[in-house]
């Protein structure tokens, strides 16, 4: 029996057939030429096989050691900082590259008759 990293190593260099393709956009509602398949295909190759590489670390999932994560690779920094409200002039900005205006609102040919 093949174990998860050995599964996974096959199935990202196994190539991706047309037909799998064309089922992949058919989910996705996307409608491919021929030339885009070809070019989508290798695209997507390079994404299973980067999968596949992630894949092989261990990110304690399913060992109630998920928190732990990943959480080595941060050196002691903090990425996060504290969201705090400021104040925003941004819809002032806004109004003001109006080409026409009326007051803090914009005026505009009328799309719909009566």
């Amino acid at each position: 029996m093949k174990s998860k990293d050995e599964h996974a190593r096959h199935d990202a260099r196994k190539a991706l057939s047309k037909e799998e393709l064309k089922h992949i956009a058919d989910i996705a509602r996307l409608e491919l030429s021929e030339e885009e398949l070809n070019a989508f295909s290798s695209q997507l190759e390079a994404v299973l096989e980067y999968f596949s590489t992630i894949q092989k670390y261990d990110t304690g999932e399913g060992s109630g050691k998920s928190e732990k994560s990943f959480t080595h690779l941060l050196k002691g920094e903090e990425p996060f900082r504290e969201d705090t409200p400021s104040p925003s002039d941004i819809a002032e900005l806004i109004v003001q590259n109006f080409s026409k205006r009326s007051g803090r609102f914009a005026k505009v040919v009328r799309g719909l008759k009566k």
